[in-house]
């Protein structure tokens, strides 16, 4: 389990970590619990997600679908907040995410 690995790095040093992450992932064949609420490197990570609000799992599926997709109102609020959900195109630290 990661719990958001990557949140108080900055955005060079963040791309370093998940590529170490996904490179280790492929490598070893490993599977991460990862929790984070940068919404832009769980796009860029993940094979599957599941979305908690109040304490329960509200959508769950495959990254992309949800993404694409998505059928809860917290979880296509979440996603209207996140103007640039690939995290190699920030521009700066936190500026296209948002942390709840």
């Amino acid at each position: 389990m990661v719990d958001e690995p990557v949140s108080t790095l900055d955005v060079s040093t963040q791309a370093q970590a998940v590529n170490l992450m996904m490179d280790l992932q492929e490598r070893h064949h490993l599977t991460y619990l990862f929790i984070s609420h940068d919404l832009s490197v769980v796009e860029y990570m993940t094979d599957r997600v599941a979305v908690i609000y109040l304490g329960g799992v509200v959508e769950q599926g495959r990254t992309r679908d949800l993404f694409q997709n998505p059928l809860h109102p917290y979880t296509q609020a979440l996603l209207r907040a996140v103007s640039d959900l690939n995290p190699l195109n920030r521009q700066g630290p936190n500026s296209s995410v948002i942390y709840l």
